[in-house]
């Protein structure tokens, strides 16, 4: 039993273009500040978007104990983590000052 396979025909009478000239913008963002209370509690997926990290990262800073402060709400591993605002900014002038 012989398994048959489809053929590709290339028509070759059809001209190929030349590509046109391609006019590459530079656009340069200028990112706001986060708006960041000093009294608030902020979850990790917030964290996480406001310092530009995944959860992840997030939390292997927490587990080396070198990210920002965090407060762990409850007793055990399911616990949940809590960033207080003023940490939050303590950590982002020591990060900026290096």
């Amino acid at each position: 039993m012989s398994i048959s396979r489809p053929t590709l025909h290339l028509n070759n009478s059809v001209p190929l273009e030349k590509p046109k000239t391609a006019v590459q913008v530079l656009v340069r963002v200028k990112r706001n500040k986060p708006d960041i209370k000093a009294q608030e509690l902020y979850t990790p997926k917030q964290v996480s978007a406001i310092l530009r990290l995944s959860i992840s990262r997030l939390r292997d800073l927490r587990w080396q104990k070198k990210g920002p402060r965090y407060v762990k709400i409850g007793k055990g591993t399911k616990a949940p983590i809590r960033y207080v605002g003023q940490d939050l900014l303590d950590y982002l002038s020591l990060v900026k000052t290096r």
